[in-house]
């Protein structure tokens, strides 16, 4: 006695492989789709993270500023870094350590925070009063202290957004 599918069978066999087979190339499209569209986002994070965040030390009371010399990237935009960075700043009176108040408020890990999940690049603002900023041996280093600057600084981040024309500006970051 052997087994021989009706006619019947064999159609109902064939339009359910037919249906599994639609199925699994619709599965498959959506599957590529969705890692395209990872790839893109992880690819759009990672730029994000290299971008150069530069650190202002502002004055409340004046139009003073103080930018450091070295700008962080924004994955390593962290609390340490950033006082041990501003530490290395040379000091008016040598072997004493800088004091600025505002790293002792919530404010200011919130302000880092701030600018390190955003996607708009923008300084990190360190307020500071004016005898805050003259702490630091400023002729000695290569910080600056000049209000035109920052703006300067300011305005070429809010430009960048609009040109991207920052790989013009920087040599050192297409070896990258």
């Amino acid at each position: 006695m052997s087994f021989s599918p009706s006619p019947e069978d064999m159609l109902t066999f064939g339009f359910y492989a037919d249906l599994i087979g639609i199925f699994g190339a619709v599965f498959a499209l959506l599957a590529w789709v969705w890692a395209i569209i990872n790839t893109w986002r992880a690819k759009r994070e990672k730029k994000r993270l290299r971008q150069r965040i530069p650190v202002v030390l502002k004055s409340r009371d004046s139009r003073h500023s103080l930018e450091l010399p070295v700008h962080f990237r924004r994955d390593e935009l962290n609390r340490q870094e950033l006082m041990g960075r501003i530490g290395m700043i040379p000091m008016k009176d040598k072997g004493k350590r800088f004091e600025i108040r505002y790293t002792h408020e919530p404010d200011f890990l919130e302000t880092i925070n701030r600018v390190k999940e955003s996607s708009v690049l923008e300084p990190l603002v360190i307020l500071c009063s004016d005898k805050e900023i003259d702490q630091f041996d400023v002729a000695s280093s290569k910080a600056t202290l000049t209000p035109e600057k920052t703006l300067i600084t300011i305005l070429l981040f809010f430009l960048h957004k609009i040109f991207p024309f920052k790989k013009y500006l920087h040599n050192d970051d297409r070896k990258k």
